[in-house]
């Protein structure tokens, strides 16, 4: 076990539930970034659920028994902020506070089941899956435009 100055700890971290969040953070935020998978999460959520829960338990398998604590109530809020303005930023879907609490539902699940269920995973992407298509219906999500020059098509100059 580590030796740390109470000081020290408190310069970084305002106490324990701080340091669990900002690990988190850390160990979700670049896979986050770089999840190309993203835009599926309405079209095929049964390849996003693979994708993401794949991604979960790759970068939180650190982090795993502090998702199984029962001592202390951790918040998620932070966690399901970086996810909610990951999806907000490709435009799918718009920001409003109904849509807040779908992607708040989808991602909070995944949060919990997906580590807790680990032996279960294609049950839990299965279910998870199902939830994003009933919440998220044909017709309630944008489609995303590719916006590409056509064949041949000339550059033009600035």
């Amino acid at each position: 076990m580590a030796r740390i100055n109470k000081g020290t700890f408190y310069r970084h971290y305002l106490d324990i539930p701080d340091l669990y969040m900002k690990t988190m953070q850390k160990a979700l935020s670049d896979p986050l970034a770089e999840a190309d998978y993203l835009p599926c999460l309405f079209d095929d959520p049964e390849r996003f659920m693979e994708e993401m829960s794949k991604m979960v338990m790759d970068n939180l398998s650190k982090v795993k028994l502090l998702l199984q604590n029962q001592n202390r109530y951790i918040p998620l809020d932070p966690l399901l902020d970086m996810f909610r303005e990951r999806i907000y930023g490709l435009g799918l879907v718009d920001r409003s506070e109904k849509n807040d609490i779908k992607l708040d539902m989808v991602f909070g699940s995944i949060l919990i089941c997906v580590p807790n269920y680990d032996g279960c995973r294609e049950e839990v992407n299965a279910v998870a899956a199902a939830m994003i298509r009933s919440l998220f219906p044909d017709g309630s999500v944008k489609k995303l435009t590719i916006i590409a020059p056509l064949p041949g098509a000339k550059k033009r100059s600035v």
